[in-house]
């Protein structure tokens, strides 16, 4: 029987006070629901230096490894989770970004799948730019774009507050960052990454089961002789130009008689 191939997911996340890492992890959970699906969580390299992260107060790194270019590579999807800064993403994923311009030169991006899912400190600082902010990135690298839709019954309701999107899941952190994401939250995290891990375990699956093309052989075009073998040359005979008739009149005698008289 032959193996299955495996289907790999890449789930980066930027995270300062840990919301991010949260969704991330319920993420990881609902694409683990998917058979046949591997899935690995990395941290976005961190540019501030530690002296500044203290006086933030930031929660310290997690143990997931650092996400680099190359590892973009391995993966057949990939969601970014990242918090917003005005809107648009944090300097931190802006720097990792800056540095793939290798990998969109050599087009190595192309037909991978890729989504995104974000936290913000209100319902309206940016719960739908943030993730519209990706989107450049995915196109010009000819990436694949797989939104949440509303593959999530939470999505849209409006009985209390709540973080999530037809573009993906988030989560409202408060002013103070004390909202950690509630059940409703983490389920539509659940639910995007079921929803991803089918999309892009499918394709995978498609391309392992299409086989080659065979190729065809092209018939060599029969040469063709030339008429010239076959059919000596006949020569045209040359027609003798007609002779022309000179236009000048013939001078009279009178002319002659002139002349001599002179």
């Amino acid at each position: 029987m032959a193996q299955v191939q495996k289907t790999k997911i890449s789930i980066p996340y930027y995270t300062t006070y840990t919301h991010v890492y949260q969704l991330a992890k319920a993420i990881k959970e609902g694409a683990e629901q998917i058979p046949n699906v591997e899935v690995t969580l990395y941290r976005i390299p961190e540019t501030l230096p530690q002296e500044v992260l203290e006086k933030m107060h930031a929660a310290p790194p997690t143990s997931d490894p650092e996400f680099t270019p190359e590892l973009l590579t391995q993966a057949d999807g990939v969601l970014f989770g990242f918090p917003t800064r005005f809107g648009s993403l944090p300097a931190q994923l802006k720097s990792f970004l800056d540095a793939c311009g290798g990998l969109w030169a050599s087009g190595a991006l192309r037909n991978k799948f890729a989504g995104t899912f974000v936290s913000t400190s209100s319902q309206h600082g940016g719960q739908e730019t943030t993730h519209l902010a990706m989107i450049n990135f995915f196109a010009h690298n000819g990436m694949a774009y797989v939104p949440l839709g509303y593959a999530s019954d939470h999505v849209g309701e409006d009985e209390e507050l709540i973080g999530g999107s037809p573009y993906g899941a988030s989560v409202i952190a408060g002013s103070d960052g004390s909202r950690m994401p509630n059940e409703k939250e983490l389920d539509i995290a659940r639910t995007q990454g079921r929803k991803f891990a089918q999309i892009v375990s499918t394709y995978v699956k498609g391309n392992a089961e299409v086989p080659e093309a065979p190729k065809e052989e092209i018939p060599e075009t029969p040469k063709v002789e030339s008429a010239e073998a076959e059919y000596p040359k006949v020569e045209a005979p040359k027609a003798e130009a007609p002779k022309l008739q000179s236009t000048e009149k013939p001078k009279s005698k009178s002319f002659f008689k002139r002349l001599f008289c002179i």
